[in-house]
């Protein structure tokens, strides 16, 4: 499979198939110079695509990248997930 396939498998759902999002999952890693953590991606072409999902089964999708990331880099990659949600604003068309 090539990555313009890849990547139109990601965005493709059926209609009305998405979920109200409730919890976000996200895969992330500490930065060895100051601590920070950052949310790790990966690059389709000149997409870069970072490893977020809003549900299990695209979180799943993910991990085997995450796995990748942990293996080139020499550094563990954490998968958290966030419960909050706020909604800040509305944009109408």
């Amino acid at each position: 499979m090539g990555d313009d396939e890849e990547i139109e498998g990601f965005f493709k759902q059926p209609s009305g198939s998405l979920p109200r999002i409730e919890h976000l999952w996200a895969y992330v890693m500490d930065d060895p110079d100051d601590g920070n953590e950052g949310i790790i991606g990966v690059s389709f072409g000149r997409l870069m695509m970072p490893l977020i999902a809003s549900d299990h089964v695209r979180c799943d999708e993910y991990h085997r990248y995450a796995e990748r990331i942990a293996k080139q880099l020499g550094r563990p990659v954490r998968l958290v997930r966030f419960e909050t949600r706020v909604e800040v604003e509305v944009i109408e068309p």
